[in-house]
């Protein structure tokens, strides 16, 4: 996802699952870090659930592809509240993987954003997880690139987009494999991930090297 604007880009991926509810949902992630809102897909319905804190994970409708031309819903975004569209029509865009159904949606209202553009596999063009942000106040947000299994299924024709995106995690942002420090039971501990040992170095405030050790990957107190 990119914003022309500011020409930067994010980088979105589904974490860990999470039960909320009693309903099993997966983690949003933007470049590592949590994003807020979890999702969960009903394949035989052919929909997409949202929820998020900011309205006490009060299930939301994300994307339906069961919908046909001239039908209606009802969609309830953070900053625009509830607001209904229409399907004008569903037409195809190209994929890597050949032709893929476009779902068109002109919101009945006056508010923003008046069109929608959902791509079956790869969600909204303007934003994956549209609904929680403020469209309305940026407009120039817009999928870039989407992939499925770390290959390119999708992009918008307008950024060059790698063949296979960054060395993102699948797994929960706690769980990224990158050394981390942690409080515990037994005192202050370090994560070292798997790999080669680890050379650790223990540095007071004036900068003198205080102990040097060889570590293995997992848990470690630190005395």
């Amino acid at each position: 996802e990119v914003s022309p604007s500011t020409s930067t880009f994010n980088w979105f991926e589904l974490g860990a699952d999470t039960l909320i509810n009693g309903q099993e949902y997966r983690r949003v992630l933007r470049n590592y870090n949590r994003w807020p809102m979890y999702v969960r897909e009903e394949v035989d319905s052919a929909k997409v659930y949202a929820v998020a804190a900011w309205n006490g994970f009060q299930e939301r409708i994300l994307y339906d592809f069961n919908l046909t031309a001239g039908d209606s819903i009802e969609l309830m975004g953070r900053s625009s509240g509830n607001q209904i569209f229409t399907i004008l029509q569903i037409d195809q865009v190209v994929t890597t993987m050949g032709l893929v159904d476009r779902w068109q949606l002109r919101n009945t209202g006056t508010g923003l954003p008046q069109n929608l553009y959902w791509v079956e596999g790869v969600g909204a063009q303007v934003h994956p997880f549209y609904l929680d942000l403020n469209l309305a106040g940026d407009t120039t947000f817009r999928m870039g690139c989407n992939y499925r299994d770390r290959t390119k299924f999708f992009d918008d024709g307008f950024y060059t987009c790698p063949g296979t995106p960054p060395a993102l995690t699948t797994a929960d942002v706690t769980e990224v494999d990158l050394p981390r420090i942690a409080y515990g039971k037994t005192g202050l501990q370090l994560y070292l991930p798997a790999g080669k040992p680890w050379t650790v170095a223990q540095i007071d405030l004036s900068g003198r090297t205080l102990k040097t050790e060889e570590l293995r990957s997992g848990w470690h107190v630190l005395q």
